[in-house]
């Protein structure tokens, strides 16, 4: 807007802040209406819309918003689900991972070259723990179910995550 609020001929004129700051932040209310409408109408279409794909899985190389199964760590998922079977515990599963010096979830993402942080902001996530077993076994999509959107944000202002509903 050129606007020099130190300039004295401008003071004079500052009544277009306040106006132009509430045209400007409609602008931006109404752009994140229709963002939020275009995910929603891309998980409807059962598009995955997210940064990252979920450790078994990666984004098709054709279409990003497709999953396919990882073939590198599908076996993990297995061995994990099978040592459930057989008896082990979720904590005593992620001990035996350790133990075979199996890169968790975090580890692998980084290995891939992809520019990932967990959700939990721990620096450096080296290892597998019962919270990621526990994810991995309750994670739908290892059944076929991909299920998006469980959290959104109240708004494009407040970065605050609220549930949604199932």
């Amino acid at each position: 807007e050129n606007f020099d609020s130190a300039d004295e001929h401008n003071r004079g004129n500052n009544i277009i802040i306040p106006i132009q700051s509430v045209i400007n932040d409609k602008y931006a209310a109404d752009i994140s209406i229709k963002v939020r409408s275009a995910f929603d109408a891309k998980r409807r279409n059962g598009e995955f819309i997210g940064a990252f794909a979920p450790y078994g899985y990666k984004k098709d190389e054709q279409d990003k918003n497709k999953l396919v199964i990882d073939e590198n760590v599908s076996w993990v998922i297995k061995k994990i689900y099978s040592l459930l079977i057989e008896g082990y515990s979720k904590i005593e599963i992620a001990r035996k991972l350790n133990k075979e010096n199996i890169s968790c979830p975090t580890e692998y993402k980084k290995q891939q070259g992809l520019n990932y942080h967990n959700s939990n902001k721990i620096e450096a996530t080296k290892y597998w723990t019962y919270s990621t077993i526990h994810k991995i076994l309750t994670n739908e999509l290892f059944i076929g179910n991909l299920i998006q959107k469980k959290s959104q944000v109240i708004s494009y202002k407040v970065k605050k995550k609220i549930r949604v509903e199932e």
